[in-house]
């Protein structure tokens, strides 16, 4: 689909999971896109009491990572693998 385009498929990319994409040189591109930064985040099991829970305040960061849509995720890097010559 084209960028312009809203896609629901979203992914939750945590700050790790940046870094390994600014290692690669595309979350530059990303983030001039639809993102939108997630300060805390809470998962827990079905019909338990198990849980788990994120606050970028108590890690003392400003967010805990980013909502991106996955088409943007996508095409930045597909615009990146095409640059280069050997793949």
């Amino acid at each position: 689909p084209e960028l312009n385009q809203y896609s629901l498929r979203v992914s939750a990319i945590s700050l790790s999971s940046q870094q390994f994409l600014e290692s690669l040189d595309v979350w530059s591109s990303i983030v001039q896109q639809r993102v939108a930064p997630y300060n805390d985040m809470q998962v827990w099991e079905q019909d338990s009491f198990a849980n788990i829970r994120f606050q970028a305040e108590q890690l003392l960061v400003p967010n805990i990572g980013h909502i991106v849509e996955n088409d943007i995720i996508r095409h930045a890097l597909w615009q990146q693998v095409s640059q280069q010559s050997n793949v």
